[in-house]
């Protein structure tokens, strides 16, 4: 759709069709160069009866953008969910040819066990892909593939979507079903497999998305300088049809390749200037100075700064310790630890947790017993700057080894969060105490 401007590449995710793009579509083909296509297995694609993976899918995309002449042309690739997953495989095979990615419902998961969970959220047909396999299996084969009664039993089994989503729903085979959510949703390992990327990715997440909690792609964008993540206020995980025109403003954002570029910082100093006084000279602009000589530039990397005690002093750490229940966030913040930490209690179950939305609440007590012990921690402890176990040996100048025994006999220490950690002016004190 669209005869000029940028390049966009729309792919659906799992029980899905090119026609989830709809509203999003008819405001994008203004101004932009739009292909959609049905990912293999799906809609009106050929439906092979073979294995589904995230890298197959990958190279149908990459044989299609050939065969029809664009893969040279560097596009903005959209995608939703497990479309999102082909979508970050595809480019980073294809860099040259993709501009940026736009990843909505971003199946951010950090186990296969957290995938199958998200899962049980939203719909009840999805449970029971997660839950009760075989009587999905047998459900599948029986209304999907473009079965005629699927258009009168849509409405029940899919409320709440547009007619034309709700009716290609369906239009899939098991294999290409099970194959492709197992591939790129389930298994995707994102976290694992996209430490550095090479394009920029802006996230759009609905803040009431059942499948995906908040906190992963929060989390995530902390260490990786490539991904930008925006909240869609009141909105859950299908925001192409929820709210269009968003996703429609974060496109035409992201085809502009100068707003998107990476900052790049020069490493080689500039040429000394020689000893001897020299004739007052006009200086080189930036520039000139670049044209000159090449300058060796590399990507910036985000580095996560050391967890400091609560801005809001011992007040605001009052507060938290006084409150029931606390976010992902504050927990962290009273903790010292990262969210994707605090994420890792709730999921292995030493940490009691509910859900608000899509959000956890943790149980301040639980939280407390987990970090600190059966003890209360005292305000010193969550006011104090804290070192750890090589940072203390550094300190005192000693080794591992000699700390363990001094840590042993008498030197002052406690256990937070699993790990020790030493306060440094009881260690300074205790240093002064041994002085003869």
């Amino acid at each position: 759709m669209g005869t000029s401007g940028p390049l966009v590449v729309a792919l659906h995710g799992v029980a899905e069709s090119s026609r989830y793009w709809g509203r999003v579509l008819n405001e994008l083909a203004v101004d932009h160069r739009v292909l959609v296509f049905d990912l293999l297995g799906f809609g009106r694609s050929p439906w092979p009866h073979l294995g589904y993976t995230t890298e197959g899918h990958a190279d149908v995309l990459a044989r299609t953008l050939e065969t029809i002449g664009v893969l040279d042309q560097p596009a903005v690739v959209m995608g939703h969910q497990a479309g999102l997953t082909v979508a970050l495989a595809h480019t980073s095979r294809q860099p040259a040819a993709v501009r940026a990615v736009v990843a909505l419902g971003t199946p951010w998961y950090r186990s296969a066990q957290e995938g199958r969970r998200g899962l049980r959220g939203p719909w009840w047909l999805s449970r029971w892909l997660v839950e009760h396999e075989g009587r999905a299996r047998r459900l599948c084969r029986t209304i999907c593939g473009g079965r005629p009664v699927v258009p009168r039993l849509a409405r029940w089994f899919a409320p709440g979507l547009p007619p034309e989503v709700r009716e290609d729903a369906f239009l899939h085979h098991w294999e290409s079903l099970s194959g492709t959510l197992q591939s790129c949703w389930i298994d995707a390992q994102l976290p694992g497999r996209y430490l550095e990327f090479p394009r920029p990715v802006l996230a759009l997440h609905g803040d009431q998305d059942l499948c995906v909690p908040v906190e992963n792609l929060e989390d995530a964008a902390a260490d990786r300088p490539w991904l930008s993540v925006r909240l869609a206020e009141g909105h859950g995980h299908n925001l192409a049809w929820e709210t269009p025109g968003l996703v429609s403003a974060l496109v035409s954002e992201a085809c502009d390749r100068m707003a998107l570029r990476a900052e790049l910082v020069v490493v080689e100093p500039p040429p000394a200037q020689p000893a001897q006084a020299q004739p007052a000279q006009a200086q080189p602009t930036q520039a000139e100075a670049t044209q000159a000589k090449p300058a060796t530039t590399r990507r910036r990397r985000a580095t996560k700064a050391k967890p400091e005690p609560d801005s809001q002093g011992a007040a605001g750490l009052a507060e938290l310790l006084d409150a029931n229940e606390l976010t992902v966030p504050q927990a962290a913040t009273l903790t010292r630890v990262s969210r994707r930490t605090v994420l890792s209690w709730v999921e292995s179950g030493a940490v009691e947790a509910r859900r608000d939305g899509p959000r956890f609440v943790l149980r301040t007590s639980s939280l407390l017993a987990h970090a600190f012990g059966p003890n209360r921690p005292s305000q010193e402890l969550l006011n104090s700057s804290w070192l750890t176990q090589a940072e203390t040996a550094s300190h005192l100048g000693t080794s591992h080894a000699t700390l363990a025994r001094l840590t042993r006999a008498d030197l002052p220490s406690h256990r937070v969060a699993g790990r020790r950690v030493y306060l440094k002016a009881e260690i300074d004190a205790w240093r002064r105490s041994r002085r003869p």
